[in-house]
């Protein structure tokens, strides 16, 4: 087996590669559970080396500091619920699981937020991921200067329409 070919990676490129493929599927609106999977686990890594080096998961740190100490148990269940069902069969072999999906969105979201963080990199397919994230959930916007850019192109591209999306934007980048 010393001769059989293999490749180095290190955690942050196997993050990279996994949300990357993960939002690749997703504007080509293919399966939400492999799409879930990938961002998930790349969403695990980032944040650990994220808070490594003091940057802070939104779904993590923020979002979870702003729930009551009592429900965040419940929470962090509802968000890690998912990605254990998919990868280990343990207790629940014979179970269903509802599925939400919504919030994969955010999932993949933070992890692009924490790689641009941790690189100083904007590779185009995380740009155009947040660009459509901020576009379809404009609510969580907090800087004016945004806000009039979404709004301007929110006029010339429907972000519902996630496959004709990223073909309007990829002229602006090789996606």
């Amino acid at each position: 087996m010393t001769n059989a070919p293999y490749i180095i990676l290190s955690k942050l490129e196997v993050a990279k590669r996994q949300l990357e493929t993960s939002i690749l599927l997703f504007f080509k609106n293919q399966d939400v559970v492999s799409i879930h999977a990938l961002a998930y686990a790349a969403h695990e890594v980032l944040s650990q080396l994220g808070k490594a080096q003091g940057h802070r998961s939104f779904i993590k740190d923020d979002l979870i500091n702003m729930i009551k100490p009592e429900k965040r148990d419940e929470i962090n269940k509802m968000l890690s619920e998912a990605a254990n069902f998919f990868k280990h069969s343990g207790k629940d072999k014979g179970e269903n699981l509802k599925f939400y999906i919504r919030p994969t969105e955010y999932v993949i979201w933070d992890a692009a937020r924490i790689y641009m963080a941790i690189t100083n990199e904007r590779p185009p397919t995380f740009s155009a991921y947040t660009l459509w994230f901020y576009l379809t959930f404009p609510e969580v916007i907090n800087d004016s200067r945004y806000q009039e850019l979404l709004s301007s192109l929110s006029r010339n591209y429907d972000p519902k329409d996630r496959s004709q999306f990223i073909q309007a934007i990829s002229h602006f980048a090789a996606i």
